[in-house]
């Protein structure tokens, strides 16, 4: 079937792939493709050809710098996307710390905010996720503002305060869950999280229900 789709298509496919490749070649310096080596379905290894899209031999220390700090921070931070390109916005290049965990083992990381009945509610993971103690958990804590001020339920600040309300943690069955993303569906609020089988060690993509308590904080619960 993919064979004969591929027939099918050629006679547009071809000659627009020719028109793509002289144009990379006469805009740019540098191979027509794209080589890199991937790992795709079971752990398997392939080549990946694709149109070259970037600079040839760009210097990348400057973004795997960035990502070394970000990694190693003990806080989050936040910086202002131009709606248009997706890119950084140029109004505003202020790098704002949202929250943070001086001293604390692991965390806090994998931020996720959404809006809810004016507040922005800050979700963020603490702990070890896949070794170690494995005790990864949620915390969440809330603000009027995006890009400060977020408090948790007993209003201790989760910038230099050590604050965030705990939202879920491993059991005996369920171990390390966290990294969530948090998303609303037909007027319900869905939790999704990875966390590890406490028997075997096998990870999974969970999704729960989360529930909201009378004063807007979401209610704790199980992995």
């Amino acid at each position: 079937m993919d064979i004969g789709f591929i027939l099918m298509a050629s006679p547009v496919v071809i000659p627009l792939m020719a028109i793509i490749a002289a144009y990379i070649k006469c805009v740019s310096k540098g191979a027509i493709l794209f080589k890199q080596e991937r790992v795709g379905y079971k752990g398997n290894s392939f080549t990946c050809y694709k149109f070259r899209s970037m600079k040839p031999n760009a210097d990348v220390r400057g973004h795997r710098d960035h990502t070394t700090n970000l990694i190693r921070s003990e806080h989050i931070p936040m910086i202002k996307l131009d709606a248009t390109t997706g890119g950084r916005a140029t109004d505003d290049m202020m790098v704002y710390s949202i929250a943070d965990r001086p001293g604390g083992r692991g965390g806090p990381e994998g931020p996720w905010i959404i809006k809810r009945c004016g507040y922005y509610y800050l979700f963020e993971s603490w702990g070890a996720c896949c070794d170690g103690a494995y005790d990864y958990n949620m915390r969440v804590g809330r603000s009027t503002s995006v890009n400060k001020d977020y408090v948790d339920k007993a209003g201790l600040k989760m910038q230099g305060g050590g604050g965030g309300t705990l939202v879920s943690q491993g059991n005996t069955t369920v171990h390390a869950p966290g990294h969530n993303a948090v998303i609303v569906y037909n007027n319900k609020t869905y939790n999704l999280y990875h966390a590890l089988n406490a028997s075997n060690g096998n990870a999974s993509l969970r999704i729960t229900e989360l529930v909201w308590d009378a004063d807007g904080w979401p209610v704790q619960h199980e992995p």
